[in-house]
């Protein structure tokens, strides 16, 4: 660490004290964080190893496209999204007003994701179903970490957040907490390979309503020929059973190593687990600079380098293909230009290549206006016609009578933002919710009124796979 371990206790201590006279003062809670840099921390590592302490309240965010690593420990502030529409409203409310009576000690401030940092997302619809399935996501949720390892560019960062109350009862005791962050620290040493089990069972893999989805879908496009639509995701839910719990941990690592050109996550709530590796970045915030993906349209892999480099060829030139991404485009530049000084994006799409599958892709740059948080955008973006359909209240109804699951999560807005208001969200697709010794996994595919079922039930069979192989399973691969 850059400054000496008994300097960092005492000056934790001071700002316990410092934040609990403010609470008092002002009759509000206070977060108090200590920010500093420390020896290279794995933030893999760091979760598991701590993992036994915070079974129930841990996440993990990788972007490898960026070395940008965040994982967190408990929590000291949890806000739940309510069952009304202007969810991303509040949200962005609750957080500015926790941040004002904040008590930041950072000495790195040029450092995003540093600090008191909200983790999570929100439910792909707000009108919510009778299922249990998300019951311990409800519509979705947020929750400000007591630890925290942030790593850019192969550099640590290690976050203490507090909370400090106007009930003298409620607040912490600094001895127990010193000795708990202590321990925090000191288990990242332990080797991650000498922790971790590898998934050894495989799952029985069960595939429900696979001929009703079929007929849903020929619906869709009925309806699609009726012009109700131009364009709606259907998506279906592939279940598998284990005999033991399953271990979170060595399915990060999994997608970890198969999935090198996505972004990992992984956040739980009581004792489920929603994870997944998406290629998809919905936004992302620094300063004013934003920035977004428009990704639709995709293939499978060849088996050969020479049939893969004729897919892509074919897929930059696929009407339905084209269609469906100009759909993405345009929604994601008008959200943009709504809430952009500037925009600029590529004129035409490139190939987004995964270890399964081909995707068309055209990023989209904008300079905020003054003002305009993160959430605003999250809020005009979700859901993108890759996700949803459009128009989007239209292909959102038809999902609601036709889909036959509740989404929760899947395709929601999930990511993450600091105190200084940057951050960033992913479309949460590639997904599974882990509930104890069962995964539940999700794919969905784009119907417009020239699809073909067979076509698509194979397309959901393909974006299947990157969960499936991470979670020890197979389907006709």
């Amino acid at each position: 660490m850059n400054v000496g371990t008994y300097k960092v206790p005492n000056q934790i201590e001071n700002l316990i004290k410092h934040g609990v006279e403010k609470a008092k003062n002002y009759n509000h809670e206070v977060i108090v964080s200590y920010i500093e840099k420390v020896h290279h921390i794995d933030t893999l590592h760091f979760l598991n190893n701590n993992l036994s302490q915070f079974e129930n309240e841990n996440f993990y965010w990788e972007d490898a496209h960026s070395s940008f690593y965040i994982a967190g420990l408990g929590t000291v502030k949890t806000m739940n999204i309510m069952h009304m529409d202007n969810r991303f409203k509040n949200i962005k409310e609750e957080w500015q007003k926790l941040i004002d009576r904040s008590i930041i000690e950072n000495p790195y401030s040029e450092v995003n994701g540093v600090g008191p940092a909200l983790f999570g997302g929100f439910s792909f619809d707000y009108v919510k179903n009778d299922s249990n399935l998300w019951e311990n996501f409800n519509h979705g949720l947020f929750y400000l970490p007591k630890y925290m390892v942030t790593k850019v560019d192969g550099q640590s960062y290690f976050t203490t957040n507090i909370l400090c109350t106007p009930n003298q009862e409620n607040n912490p005791n600094v001895e127990q907490l010193l000795l708990e962050r202590k321990n925090v620290l000191s288990n990242t040493k332990t080797s991650l390979a000498s922790e971790l089990v590898e998934i050894s069972e495989s799952p029985k893999v069960e595939e429900r309503n696979g001929v009703l989805w079929l007929d849903r879908v020929n619906k869709a496009i009925e309806l699609l020929k009726l012009a109700f639509a131009k364009k709606v995701v259907l998506a279906r839910d592939l279940h598998l059973s284990y005999q033991q719990k399953i271990n979170h941990m060595s399915v990060l690592n999994n997608l970890k190593q198969q999935q090198k050109n996505s972004y990992i996550f992984s956040m739980t709530s009581e004792k489920d687990c929603f994870i997944g590796a998406t290629p998809e970045r919905l936004v992302k915030k620094e300063g004013k600079h934003m920035f977004s993906s428009c990704v639709a349209g995709s293939a499978p892999r060849g088996k050969t380098d020479r049939e893969d480099n004729q897919i892509k060829t074919d897929l930059l030139n696929d009407p339905k293909n084209l269609e469906e991404h100009q759909f993405v485009v345009d929604m994601i530049t008008n959200a943009f230009h709504q809430l952009c000084d500037s925009v600029s994006r590529a004129k035409s799409p490139q190939i987004m290549t995964n270890k399964d599958i081909h995707h068309l892709y055209t990023p989209v740059e904008g300079w905020a206006k003054e003002g305009v948080s993160i959430f605003e955008f999250v809020k005009e973006l979700h859901p993108t016609p890759a996700l949803g359909g459009t128009p989007t209240e239209t292909a959102l109804q038809i999902i609601r009578d036709l889909e036959l699951f509740e989404r929760g999560m899947y395709a929601g807005p999930l990511g993450w933002v600091d105190y200084k208001q940057n951050g960033e969200f992913v479309v949460a697709i590639r997904s599974a919710l882990l509930k104890e010794s069962e995964a539940v996994l999700f794919a969905g595919c784009g119907i417009v009124k020239d699809s073909i079922p067979d076509k698509e039930y194979e397309e959901t069979k393909v974006k299947f796979r990157p969960m499936l192989r991470a979670l020890g399973g197979n389907l006709d691969e």
